[in-house]
């Protein structure tokens, strides 16, 4: 079976200044971004896998981390923690309309879940990079119309600002 995707949803940069960096890809793009501080406990529900490994990932996601998601689903800016992650690409997202089922694809190819969390009203299978050519792989379903906005969904409006240039 081939895993079914909607659409690559976004790439995620570890940047050492989202600041900085929000501004440069919205003069670069004209985009604007949605900036929030994620990944409390609280905001995290984790969901234990029905099936395979779970690898312990030394990137955890669940420390509070500013991110930034550009309005139009190109960029994801997550605040790097540790200089040897600084200014490169994390990450991956597919969205998909099973994730259930597309998680068990994954992992019978081999390939080692490292997290499975409910974040808003978005689901999240994150797969470890080791086994993916150093590319860390995300799956993620929601039905909100973007993944912001599902990320943000259980998040009060005044944890959420905008920033950068207009959407078009």
């Amino acid at each position: 079976m081939v895993i079914k995707v909607e659409r690559i949803e976004i790439a995620g940069i570890n940047v050492h200044d989202v600041a900085a960096a929000e501004k440069k890809f919205s003069e670069l793009f004209g985009i604007e971004f949605l900036s929030a501080v994620m990944f409390t406990e609280a905001e995290i529900v984790h969901i234990p896998p029905k099936t395979g490994e779970k690898a312990e990932d030394p990137r955890t996601i669940t420390q509070p981390t500013r991110i930034s998601i550009d309005t139009k689903g190109y960029f994801e800016l997550v605040e790097s923690h540790e200089d040897s992650s600084r200014d490169r690409m994390r990450n991956i997202h597919f969205k998909v309309p099973d994730i259930d089922e597309a998680i068990a694809e994954m992992q019978s190819h081999g390939v080692r879940l490292v997290a499975n969390v409910l974040v808003g009203t978005m689901r999240e299978a994150v797969f470890e990079a080791d086994d993916l050519f150093g590319l860390r792989i995300c799956l993620v379903e929601y039905s909100e119309p973007s993944l912001i906005e599902a990320l943000v969904a259980k998040t009060p409006d005044s944890a959420v600002r905008r920033t950068g240039g207009t959407v078009s």
